[in-house]
């Protein structure tokens, strides 16, 4: 009996400090949203029909990836190359084109010489 009088008084104390306790607020908390991302979209070219320029780019990173994976020796991969690099070639929007065009010589698809041969296809200026 003793002890049932000595938990409820523990109970009631405890109770009457929870009551008498002020509210504490939640937390403030500051939350920032990241700063936008500046988003350059890739160049986009439409016309990948045979002797466009994203006929020829598809050609030339195809025949890259077969390089890579050891599927063409270094011959077979230049003499591709530089037939794919002789044709015709039409372009419909220079500045996506070459953009597009320079991207594939960032990733060491093309040569600096190549991207010239095909800037100037592009352009249709000399040779």
């Amino acid at each position: 009996m003793i002890l049932g009088v000595v938990c409820l008084a523990a109970f009631s104390a405890l109770f009457l400090v929870r009551a008498s306790a002020k509210p504490v607020p939640p937390a403030t908390a500051f939350v920032t949203s990241p700063a936008p991302m500046a988003f350059t979209p890739a160049p986009m070219i439409q016309d990948f029909s045979e002797g466009s320029v994203g006929h020829l780019a598809n050609q030339l990173r195809d025949l890259a990836d077969l390089h890579k994976k050891s599927l063409l020796t270094g011959a077979e991969y230049e003499a591709k190359k530089a037939q794919l690099l002789e044709k015709p070639l039409r372009s419909n929007d220079l500045k996506s084109e070459l953009e597009f065009v320079s991207g594939l010589q960032k990733q060491g698809v093309i040569t600096s010489d190549e991207f010239q041969t095909i800037k100037k296809k592009v352009l249709q200026i000399g040779k």
